[in-house]
């Protein structure tokens, strides 16, 4: 084992994350989107963040602004549809500014959620939100329908990988999508993502997710679980500025030929996941450090020996648990 890996698995109790094994605590059985991406950035970073559970303790802003964006946007999707569409755009958006509200309301200090972004806080929050839903009110995406009748939204999902760890157990893929629907102008399917940026929304920004892994994983997953044939995504980018937000839309196909090599390069990257899990050595990716930001655990890996690290990292960072099995979009 690198002998300046901080903190065993010994010292957490595992087995409250229903994704792990049973057998063996740090062999991730359910895989999501984002737990594959921590693990193919660097094995060590995804042992600190979701084997171990750690991040840093002041709360991460964009994941906090993220995710209140995708659970407005769902909750706005699910009043809208009915059987009759009865329920106009602005019954819906007032229905989501009001549960908005609430849900930026810190409780434990009767405030309203405070940000330190300047780009992303409360305020540029809800006219993001807003903003994106009055000019996409009449929108040729239209929300599908499920075999039991009931509206693609929200999607929780989970499928056999084909691929089986040491254990004897079968890997699994799984997620949340937030909604697959039918794009009018050519009839076909595709799942529905908002994600955000401070950036210009170039073509740039859109290439960038061909090829990417949660694209071929909620496309995989359209096909797998609720057998519609899904296109790829159709990402709504959000440019966040002080003064305004603005949008634009990016469509991402994937091809059954890149499915299938999506599949098969799975594999490789389960047995590594495997691998790591069974011998108890997470190797350092050391040129992804400076990546994506820097990494949050960049102060632990830089300690001289187990010790230190293990201080660093438990008197910097705070517990949580990533459990893809688990709703982990609620706030309250």
């Amino acid at each position: 084992m690198t002998t300046t890996i901080a903190e065993q698995p010994e010292a957490r109790n595992l087995s409250l994350n229903t994704s792990f094994s049973q057998l063996l605590p740090t062999l991730q059985i359910y895989v999501d989107a984002s737990s594959l991406t921590e693990f193919k950035t660097c094995p060590r970073k995804y042992y600190y963040s979701i084997v171990l559970g750690r991040q840093p303790t002041e709360e991460s802003v964009h994941l906090t602004f993220g995710t209140l964006l995708h659970s407005a946007v769902e909750l706005y999707h699910k009043i809208r549809f009915t059987r009759d569409h009865t329920v106009g755009h602005e019954d819906a958006l007032r229905g989501v500014v009001k549960w908005l509200m609430n849900a930026t309301w810190d409780k434990a200090h009767n405030r309203p959620w405070t940000s330190n972004d300047k780009y992303k806080n409360r305020f540029t929050l809800v006219r993001t939100v807003v903003w994106y839903l009055d000019e996409n009110q009449n929108d040729v995406l239209i929300t599908a329908l499920l075999k039991n009748g009931q509206p693609a939204v929200e999607l929780p999902f989970s499928f056999r990988s084909g691929y089986i760890a040491f254990t004897g157990e079968e890997f699994h893929i799984c997620g949340k999508m937030d909604r697959i629907a039918i794009y009018r102008p050519d009839q076909n399917y595709y799942v529905t993502d908002v994600k955000t940026t401070k950036s210009t929304i170039g073509d740039y920004y859109f290439n960038k997710f061909s090829p990417d892994n949660q694209v071929s994983t909620y496309s995989a997953a359209g096909s797998f679980v609720f057998g519609i044939p899904v296109g790829g995504l159709i990402i709504d980018a959000c440019q966040i500025a002080i003064e305004f937000s603005r949008f634009r839309r990016g469509l991402i196909e994937r091809s059954q030929a890149q499915l299938n090599e999506w599949q098969e390069n799975l594999g490789f990257w389960l047995m590594g996941l495997n691998q790591c899990a069974e011998t108890g050595n997470w190797p350092m990716n050391d040129s992804a450090c400076d990546k994506y930001g820097g990494c949050p655990f960049r102060p632990v890996c830089a300690q001289a020996n187990p010790a230190a690290a293990t201080r660093v990292l438990e008197g910097s960072y705070r517990e949580r648990t990533w459990d893809p099995l688990k709703n982990r979009y609620s706030f309250g």
